[in-house]
């Protein structure tokens, strides 16, 4: 991972619609906490599926999410 940050292929970032902007792949990470009744918490999730949807419709061309 350092070998591919120091060349530039691989960066971090807060900033959704640049980074698809930029970008032909992106890797997400958010947390699923437990629910009271013992259910995984999927509301982080879903917010940042509707961010996501709302970058790509400003995008142009294919774009690959990994989770």
């Amino acid at each position: 991972m350092a070998r591919n940050r120091t060349a530039g292929r691989l960066s971090a970032t807060t900033d959704i619609a640049a980074a698809f902007a930029g970008n032909d792949l992106s890797i997400i990470c958010v947390g699923t906490p437990g629910e009271a009744d013992g259910a995984i918490g999927l509301s982080q999730v879903r917010a940042l599926s509707a961010t996501i949807g709302a970058a790509l419709a400003e995008k142009t061309g294919f774009h690959r999410v990994m989770t």
